[in-house]
């Protein structure tokens, strides 16, 4: 490559401060566990098939856009000093230089990323074709969002669909009412992916586990097949359930007594965001004790009447503050709210 001299007009360089420690954030480039959770602009995951973080050791990963599109990357690692400095030659097309530097601040970390182009051709692709500019700020915004939130007590976030009137379920649990579609995967997918631990209670697990494993397998399917797929065996599993008590499962912790300890003393162990999806009586136990931390609730276009409350056995009133709401094409409308434990 040439001196950085030589390169101003086609450099992309992108910097933030970061609200973590430098060997934290650090930790989370080099290990693959953690950036395959992080790395791409929003809305992108990641297969990795190889990552040999060490000079002269090869980065092999699949990028999935949001659009379908899988993108081969290829890079080398030339240079490793931890946990100040990195360099990696992107050696599929277009190729390029990067060097990322982890500078500490104050118990923070300052991250510089400066890409240089291999030449003024491989600049604009990078620019015009793929975004590079935006897309590596979004990068880093994800990286900052990813070590920040496993820094701090780790939150449940509950992901329900509802009916208007409040109901997940009808009266004999019917849930052909809910809408559920690629615009609705697309939004929910580029939050899900954030988390790493999932929460059900077992029915849902079940129905989960019956599906999820193998559908990455199936010769017909979807994107979001795929993709859930990947990350359902990817993360960490906890599942409510007394009948499941001394059940041993790869990747999976079954919680059958003392719930209220056991989950406190999940959200203080190191990890990213733990999200429960539906699973409405392992919900109702953990809103029960103020175990929830924020609703993505799906509302969909319909009067239930009767059925399964999405809430049920609240001691107190819960404050909740809206964060969003985003109306779909479908007329889903999402809510996303965070519990306001100040009010």
């Amino acid at each position: 490559m040439p001196a950085a001299s030589a390169t101003a007009d086609r450099e992309i360089i992108t910097e933030r401060l970061i609200h973590a420690p430098r060997e934290l954030v650090f930790a989370a480039w080099t290990d693959p566990g953690q950036i395959v959770k992080w790395w791409g602009p929003d809305g992108f995951t990641n297969t990795i098939h190889e990552m040999d973080v060490r000079p002269g050791g090869h980065w092999r990963h699949v990028m999935h856009g949001p659009d379908g599109t899988d993108y081969q990357n290829h890079s080398i690692f030339v240079e490793l000093v931890r946990p100040e400095r990195i360099v990696f030659d992107h050696v599929s097309t277009p190729r390029f230089r990067s060097t990322i530097t982890f500078a500490e601040e104050a118990g923070k970390t300052r991250l510089t990323m400066t890409v240089v182009l291999e030449d003024a051709r491989a600049y604009e692709m990078a620019v015009k074709t793929f975004g590079a500019i935006e897309g590596g700020k979004q990068t880093i915004g994800r990286l900052a969002n990813f070590v920040e939130s496993r820094r701090a007590s780790r939150k449940i976030i509950l992901f329900m669909h509802v009916s208007l009137d409040g109901y997940v379920a009808g009266p004999k649990g019917e849930m052909d009412w809910i809408h559920v579609d690629d615009e609705i995967f697309e939004y929910a997918g580029a939050r899900i992916v954030l988390g790493d631990t999932a929460l059900y209670g077992r029915v849902t697990y079940e129905m989960m586990e019956a599906y999820w494993p193998k559908a990455v397998d199936q010769p017909n399917a979807s994107r979001h097949d795929i993709d859930h797929s990947r990350w359902y065996n990817q993360v960490e599993k906890v599942v409510l359930s007394r009948s499941l008590k001394g059940t041993s499962r790869p990747k999976t912790r079954f919680v059958s007594e003392n719930l209220v300890a056991e989950i406190q003393a999940l959200k203080t162990s190191p990890g990213g965001e733990i999200l429960i999806f539906g699973s409405p009586g392992a919900a109702h136990s953990l809103m029960a004790a103020d175990l929830i931390d924020g609703y993505w609730l799906f509302v969909n276009p319909i009067l239930r009447g009767e059925g399964l409350p999405l809430f049920a056995g609240l001691k107190s009133p819960h404050s909740l503050r809206l964060l969003e709401s985003k109306a779909l094409s479908s007329g889903v409308v999402c809510l996303h709210y965070e519990r306001d434990r100040a009010s």
